[in-house]
């Protein structure tokens, strides 16, 4: 399957376990080599046999359940700072998310962008761009 090739997997619907939170994105955003339009989502982890949660492998999902994605994370780390929050580099109306950081659960997750995003971050045509992300009760 390609999207598996890829590293990314198409959402199945399954009741999902672990954190939940909501954002919003103002912009088409590259997320590693998903493209995701603008609008509302829903963040959830992967979920494992047994109910158990798998943290690095998060499930995106658009508010009006057309589209969804598994994103795998390459790099985690401790979470930096108190605040819930994507991290966007902007160019014109695009973006591409560099991070996404829950403080909530103590996890910051970091993306590696390339192609026109890299260039732009040598070249400093890049802009940074912080979205919310809101974290709901379990």
């Amino acid at each position: 399957m390609a999207l598996a090739a890829a590293g990314l997997l198409p959402l199945v619907a399954s009741a999902q376990s672990g954190p939940r939170a909501t954002f919003n994105l103002p912009c088409t955003a590259q997320w590693q080599k998903a493209v995701l339009p603008p609008g509302n989502y829903t963040l959830t982890f992967a979920e494992e046999s047994g109910g158990t949660y798998d943290e690095s492998v998060l499930s995106v999902t658009s508010a009006n359940g057309k589209f969804g994605v598994f994103v795998p994370s390459p790099q985690m780390s401790d979470s930096v700072g108190h605040q819930n929050e994507l991290v966007l580099e902007t160019i014109g109306n695009d973006c591409a998310v560099r991070s996404l950081n829950l403080a909530a659960v103590g996890t910051r997750y970091t993306y590696k962008v390339s192609g026109k995003w890299e260039e732009a971050h040598l070249q400093r045509g890049r802009h940074e761009q912080r979205v919310a992300v809101l974290m709901k009760k379990q």
